[in-house]
């Protein structure tokens, strides 16, 4: 079975462009798409045209997304119950990216399986991670006791509603994909992200190539919209003036600029730091890197967990290392060339050619699409043990957690159905 020439519904969140490439790597592959995105801003991608995409409402989306809460809420609820009924009467399948369905409890779901269509569901950035393992967090540990003691008491509520928001996507929905770093709420195996993948739009370089010869510095860029969830304190802390005369280097770092200033920037550097602290390793500014060909440099505490779930080929070529080992992987990168070009090359071939090109991407959605998935792209929920974040050093993830047990239990941190992990949670936690 193909889904070739099949109607596939896409929506309703967009986020990073991910529903606008979902849908132009099927509709290239000959899917007809109905897509749908519930909102509009203007750090969203332009609506990608192409003659197998129906994009719905998007002029009035436009219009209500500027309108006041109640208007734009209320005009919101009545356009997605419409793009149910039309995913119902038209799809073949649903492919519902981001942290909910059309509404809060995933009701939708259900009725569009009562209708025998597939629904697949692909969490994307922070909706499905525990919020304690998110630099969001760091609240928990201010220095005035009672503000700290209301935010764990906040923490704790959030946590709770999230993991039951998670957990009844993950039994309403036919298949979910996700972050194997991410999945401490999930109800059911997952599908492991990154094994499916998303499809970067390789750009055209636009600055003159940069001459490689011993004079010159090697420009090294760090973009973070949010620099204490991006260890930019840290990261210009380690490459201090001293480090980076020694690597003939300089280090940009801009943040706040309009988003074709940073274009350029990427487009005229040697490479870029993306975070210190990830749990994906090609993600935001790091994919957009990876765009113009230009090695992302990733810090994380989660790499060798990730590269257990997946072959070799599935992992996207990048320079990862752990936090505590940026100044090497910097001073790698600035003196090894060859390493450099090659990481380049194979970049350029793994999105262009490889596991993340938008066939690649397409022909393993259909698979997921049409129910026919190997078992080797699932993550058993019994195997997460992670326990860093995204945002956080390793201390201060620990420090959260253990202020979430002191005020809460150890229930607070929401893995009761997981005693694997919540008992490892404790053993961790005496290490404090």
């Amino acid at each position: 079975m193909s889904i070739k020439g099949k109607t596939i519904f896409v929506g309703p969140q967009e986020i990073a462009g991910f529903l606008s490439r979902s849908a132009k790597a099927l509709a290239d592959e000959g899917t007809n798409v109905i897509a749908f995105k519930q909102t509009h801003t203007q750090q969203q991608p332009e609506l990608i045209q192409h003659p197998k995409i129906h994009w719905l409402f998007p002029n009035t989306i436009e219009k209500i997304s500027s309108a006041h809460s109640f208007l734009r809420t209320f005009c919101q609820f009545f356009l997605k119950v419409f793009a149910l009924y039309t995913a119902i009467a038209k799809a073949d399948a649903c492919l519902f990216i981001g942290g909910k369905g059309f509404f809060n409890f995933p009701i939708d779901y259900y009725i569009l399986r009562l209708f025998r269509k597939r629904v697949v569901h692909m969490f994307v950035g922070t909706a499905s991670r525990p919020r304690y393992l998110s630099a969001y967090a760091k609240q928990a540990l201010n220095s005035d006791n009672d503000r700290a003691k209301r935010f764990i008491k906040k923490l704790i509520k959030r946590t709770r509603r999230q993991r039951a928001r998670v957990n009844s996507i993950s039994k309403a929905a036919s298949i979910v994909i996700e972050n194997p770093l991410c999945g401490h709420f999930q109800a059911k195996p997952f599908i492991n992200y990154f094994i499916v993948g998303m499809p970067i739009k390789m750009q055209p370089a636009k600055a003159d190539p940069r001459p490689m010869d011993n004079n010159r510095k090697i420009r090294i860029l760090h973009c973070p919209s949010r620099p204490e969830i991006k260890g930019t304190e840290r990261i210009i802390e380690a490459l201090s003036p001293q480090v980076l005369e020694r690597l003939n280097a300089e280090l940009i770092v801009l943040t706040g600029v309009p988003h074709s200033r940073v274009l350029e920037e990427i487009d005229k550097c040697d490479f870029v730091v993306d975070q210190l602290y990830s749990d994906s390793p090609l993600a935001g500014f790091a994919a957009e890197a990876a765009s113009f060909k230009k090695v992302p440099l990733v810090g994380g505490y989660g790499w060798e967990s990730i590269i257990q779930t997946m072959c070799k080929d599935d992992i996207p070529p990048v320079k990862l290392c752990h936090p505590d080992n940026l100044p090497k992987a910097v001073e790698e990168l600035c003196e090894d060339t060859i390493q450099r070009e090659k990481l380049t090359a194979n970049l350029e071939k793994f999105l262009t050619e490889g596991e993340w090109s938008g066939r690649a991407f397409a022909k393993k959605l259909e698979c997921i699409l049409i129910g026919d998935v190997p078992q080797d792209w699932f993550v058993d929920i019994k195997t997460i043990n992670y326990k860093q974040g995204v945002g956080l050093s390793e201390k201060h993830a620990m420090d959260i957690a253990y202020r979430m047990v002191e005020v809460g239990g150890i229930k607070s941190l929401q893995l009761a159905d997981k005693p694997n992990l919540e008992s490892s949670y404790m053993d961790w936690l005496k290490k404090k």
